[in-house]
């Protein structure tokens, strides 16, 4: 009777470099899932940051239904529309700082005043925002409004703290000197 051999196994016959590249990409994607997955532990629930950087009551608009969402935007259209010559001259202030820096020589004095230029398109625009904020904030509801105050990350917080999360949650843990006065730090 003959003997019937097993076949053989797919891994086994692969040539050598299959293998190697077989395991390099299996790494590489443990490694990026690993990275996404740290991503989501720490930055998990952090609202997206606005134009200018924070979390405001403009980006608060967007988790809210779409029918109150339509309603504050529609009752505060005129003064964000005020606003949008405001952002293109930041954006061209932007612009002439970076075509200030990039210049072939360096002039310090052009810099400067497109930096000055920056600031006060930058200073103008946050000025005119807080009459924006100022009317969303009178159109929402109490609850809305304690919704946000929850929302809103705490600005010091960059990520879970494993090492302080036996303390008060702020940072600071009871023994630490930061939360003792002046005079009874070591």
């Amino acid at each position: 009777m003959t003997e019937t051999r097993a076949p053989a196994l797919a891994w086994a016959t692969a040539p050598r470099w299959m293998r190697v590249t077989l395991i390099a990409s299996l790494a590489v994607n443990l490694l990026i899932a690993g990275v996404v997955a740290s991503a989501m532990v720490r930055f998990r629930h952090a609202p997206f940051s606005s134009f200018h950087g924070g979390p405001t009551l403009l980006s608060f608009t967007q988790t809210l239904p779409r029918e109150r969402r339509q309603e504050l935007w529609t009752g505060t259209s005129e003064l964000r529309r005020t606003l949008r010559p405001m952002r293109w001259e930041i954006r061209d202030a932007r612009k002439a700082v970076n075509d200030a820096i990039a210049a072939e020589p360096f002039d310090a004095a052009r810099f400067e005043k497109a930096q000055l230029a920056l600031f006060e398109a930058d200073s103008r625009l946050r000025k005119e925002a807080v009459g924006l904020y100022s009317a969303i904030a009178q159109k929402l509801t109490q609850q809305e409004r304690a919704a946000f105050a929850k929302w809103r990350p705490d600005p010091h917080f960059r990520g879970r703290r494993w090492h302080d999360r036996d303390n008060d949650g702020q940072g600071r843990s009871e023994q630490s000197p930061a939360s003792q006065p002046a005079e009874k730090r070591p």
